[in-house]
């Protein structure tokens, strides 16, 4: 095993989570968070501050560069299929941001998907058009609800946006979402 970095504008990495690599070699990974490590991380949670980051690695130039800072939780990351942009998802926060690296929109970021039914850890682009999204728990409120409602619930995103339940074993696994 070979470390490539272990941190970032003076920063070491504390918990970082997700990566995701482009077709040219482009590394993209999360610090959840530049405070607490993973034996702490609830205590991230609880504190509820921006102490994430999205991350760049080049191979070629052995670079670190931070993309986006202040960040509640950043948890995984997946490249788009056209390569263009970013899928990340703020676990406390209850959703998935958009992060443009190239184009006219280059460096914005928007709200992808908000108010998902529980707290996001870590999101994959399966190879057909959808992103999976595993949710590790399920909001409070929604606890005492089955599947079937759950996923009424979240029928409530961009009409753009189609979603369906992805087989897994709630009771085991918790909730994971396919996102088209």
């Amino acid at each position: 095993m070979v470390l490539l970095t272990d941190e970032a504008e003076g920063l070491k990495f504390k918990l970082t989570d997700g990566v995701s690599v482009t077709k040219d070699g482009m590394i993209y990974f999360t610090d959840a968070s530049y405070k607490y490590a993973f034996e702490d991380h609830l205590y991230d949670l609880l504190e509820s501050r921006p102490y994430g980051r999205l991350l760049s690695f080049d191979p070629n130039t052995r670079q670190t560069k931070v993309l986006l800072r202040d960040l509640y939780f950043p948890n995984g990351v997946a490249v788009s299929p056209d390569q263009n942009s970013l899928i990340f998802c703020e676990t406390p926060l209850k959703r998935c941001k958009q992060y443009w690296l190239q184009g006219s929109r280059k460096g914005s970021v928007d709200v992808l998907i908000d108010n998902l039914p529980g707290f996001p850890d870590n999101i994959n682009y399966d190879g057909q058009n959808d992103y999976l999204i595993a949710i590790s728990s399920v909001r409070p409120n929604l606890d005492l609800q089955s599947p079937a409602e759950l996923s009424d619930c979240i029928l409530a995103v961009p009409s753009s946006r189609a979603i369906k339940d992805a087989p897994t074993n709630p009771e085991e696994y918790g909730y994971s979402e396919q996102i088209r």
